[in-house]
């Protein structure tokens, strides 16, 4: 068996005890061939080693990985699955320079978005947009701000008429609603549509 002779050869020379605490070799060498210590010398790195190089390796990736800064939550990154409750996922929405809280008419308010300015150094400001996923069975209200069953939402298509609520948000002694957004709200949404609600 080919095998059994590479086997024979890797095996550690047997040492025993030579006078003087030096150490031979038991076997004897024919002429002309070399020991097998320094067989083993000769390979690079035995399997051990080479395990240990692709641990250490390991390693050393995972800390420049952990080391790295992490990529911020960016638009449109929902949970997977996404597509079972909402379809096929439209991209359009883009926040305006605002800040705010606002639903994604194109994805029927199942999505919202989160937009942040925030200025720089330079001067300059970057919007960022974060995307949200509204639960099952629930859209989000533009009115509440809040992701509710449909019968309790403003309807989708009527949301961008509320956007401009984003704009109360963190106004001191401002109310988020006022008597005449309420009454707006009140002619069109389902659910006070069926019995009378009185502001």
């Amino acid at each position: 068996m080919p095998w059994a002779s590479e086997t024979r050869a890797r095996q550690p020379p047997i040492k025993a005890a030579a006078a003087g605490g030096a150490m031979a070799d038991s076997r004897s060498q024919p002429s002309g061939e070399q020991p097998v210590d320094s067989i083993f010398s000769q390979d690079p790195q035995p399997p051990q080693a080479k395990m240990n190089h692709y641990l250490a390796l390991a390693l050393a990736l995972t800390a420049v990985a952990v080391a790295l800064p992490r990529s911020k939550r960016a638009a449109y990154e929902l949970p997977d699955g996404v597509e079972f409750l909402v379809g096929s996922v439209k991209t359009s929405f883009s926040c305006p320079a605002k800040n705010g809280y606002y639903a994604d008419v194109d994805n029927n308010c199942q999505i919202f978005h989160v937009c942040n300015v925030v200025p720089k150094d330079d001067g300059s400001t970057e919007v960022q947009q974060y995307s949200f996923l509204c639960g099952n069975q629930t859209v989000f209200s533009q009115f509440s701000m809040t992701c509710a069953l449909p019968e309790d939402a403003i309807p989708c298509g009527s949301s961008a008429d509320f956007f401009y609520l984003n704009d109360r948000i963190g106004q001191e002694k401002v109310n988020l609603h006022d008597d005449a957004d309420l009454q707006r709200a009140v002619q069109i949404i389902p659910r006070y549509q069926q019995a009378p609600f009185k502001a």
